[in-house]
C-alpha cells in the first residue's frame, strides 16, 4: 500500500502539497516520498520537466557535432565527471573547460574539431554542478577544489601534461588547474577568463542589463544575450539558450578570482584573450593585473568583441590552439 501511495504522489503534479498533508498520518513515508522526489533531478533544476529539457537540448546539441565524439565517465575527488573526447588518445592534449552555467555539448559552437584533432586529442569535461552530466556537485571556488578536479583527471586518464584552455568560467578551471599543477600544463590560453578580474560580481553596467531583461521576459532575454555578444550580432541558438537557463536552471554566481600568488605561479607559455565590450568584467582592470602578476603572458583585447566572441573572435581562439601545435618548440602532452 505505501509502495503504491509513493508512486502515485511521484506523478501527481501537486506531489508536495500532498506530502505535507500526509505527514500528519505518516511522517516516515512523507519523508521516504520526498527523498525520492529530490532525486529525481538535481536541485539547482527549477523543475523535473525544465531538467528533462535541459538533458534533451544535450543530446540535440552533440547530434550536430561535425565530428562524434566518445563519452566517459572518471571518478575524481571532488565528483565523477563525464568528458567528451574528440581525436586520437595518442596524440597531445588539450583540455577545453565550457562556460560557466554551460556544459561541453556547446563546445561544438566554439571549436573547429576538424582543424584541432589533426593535433590533439580534445577533452571536454562537462563541469559538476553545472548543465552537464557529470554529478551534481557544487564546490566553493575560493578553494583548490577545481585544482585537484583537474589533476585527478589527467591520472585517471594517463596524461602527463596538457594543453588547458577555457571560455568565461571555464577560462577559470584552466587557470586554476594552471596555478597549481606546475608543468603539467604546457601551455595556457583563457578566452574572457574569469578568475583574473580582481572582483567576481560584474560591474554595474551588467546589472542594468540583467535587470531590463528581468522586467521584460523574452523580449527582454534576448536584449541581453544581444549585449553579451557586444556589437556583433548573436545566433538565435545563443538567444534560445539564455531563455532556457532563466527558464528551467538557478545559475551559478562567478567564481571567485585567484589570489595574486597563485596567478604569479603560473610559468608557462600563455595567452589571454579579453574583449572591449565585455559587460561581464572591467577589462582594463582585469588586463592590468593579468600583466602585473603574470608578465610572461600574451594579453589581448579584441577591439570589436562582447563576452560571447562571434565566429570570427572564436576563429581567432582556434588559430591560436593550432599554432601552438605546430610551434617547433612544444613538447608532447601525451
Amino acid at each position: 500500500m505505501g509502495s503504491m501511495l509513493s508512486n502515485k504522489l511521484i506523478d501527481d503534479s501537486n506531489a508536495f502539497i500532498l506530502i505535507a498533508l500526509i505527514t500528519v498520518y505518516n511522517g516516515d513515508l512523507c519523508r521516504r516520498i520526498a527523498k525520492k522526489l529530490m532525486s529525481d533531478f538535481p536541485d539547482f533544476y527549477k523543475s523535473k520537466v525544465g531538467y528533462e529539457i535541459v538533458q534533451r537540448g544535450y543530446d540535440e546539441a552533440l547530434a550536430s557535432w561535425s565530428i562524434a565524439p566518445q563519452s566517459v565517465i572518471v571518478e575524481t575527488r571532488i565528483a565523477k565527471t563525464h568528458i567528451l573526447i574528440a581525436g586520437e588518445r595518442c596524440k597531445p592534449a588539450l583540455f577545453y573547460f565550457h562556460g560557466w552555467n554551460g556544459n561541453a555539448a556547446g563546445n561544438h559552437t566554439e571549436l573547429d574539431l576538424q582543424r584541432l584533432t589533426k593535433d590533439y586529442c580534445v577533452y571536454m569535461p562537462d563541469t559538476p554542478g553545472q548543465l552537464g552530466r557529470s554529478e551534481a556537485v557544487r564546490h566553493d571556488t575560493k578553494t583548490n577544489a577545481y585544482a585537484d578536479w583537474a589533476h585527478d583527471m589527467l591520472d585517471e586518464l594517463r596524461i602527463e601534461r596538457a594543453t588547458f584552455s577555457g571560455v568565461s568560467g571555464g577560462g577559470y578551471l584552466a587557470l586554476k588547474a594552471t596555478a597549481h599543477l606546475g608543468n603539467r600544463v604546457e601551455r595556457l590560453l583563457g578566452v574572457v577568463s574569469h578568475g583574473i578580474p580582481p572582483a567576481s560580481r560584474p560591474p554595474l553596467r551588467f546589472w542594468l542589463v540583467v535587470i531590463r531583461a528581468a522586467m521584460t521576459g523574452k523580449r527582454g532575454w534576448h536584449y541581453f544575450a544581444q549585449q553579451m555578444g557586444g556589437p556583433n550580432p548573436v545566433s538565435e541558438e545563443f538567444k534560445a539558450t539564455i531563455i532556457s537557463i532563466n527558464q528551467h536552471y538557478k545559475p551559478r554566481g562567478n567564481p571567485m578570482p585567484l589570489h595574486d600568488d597563485e596567478l604569479r605561479a603560473i610559468q608557462c607559455p600563455a595567452t589571454f584573450l579579453f574583449a572591449k565590450h565585455d559587460i561581464t568584467m572591467n577589462v582594463q582592470a582585469t588586463v592590468d593585473r593579468a600583466q602585473k602578476l603574470i608578465p610572461q603572458a600574451d594579453v589581448r583585447v579584441l577591439e570589436n568583441q562582447g563576452h560571447m566572441l562571434s565566429v570570427e573572435g572564436m576563429r581567432l581562439v582556434n588559430d591560436v590552439l593550432v599554432k601552438w601545435a605546430a610551434s617547433p618548440d612544444r613538447e608532447d602532452g601525451a
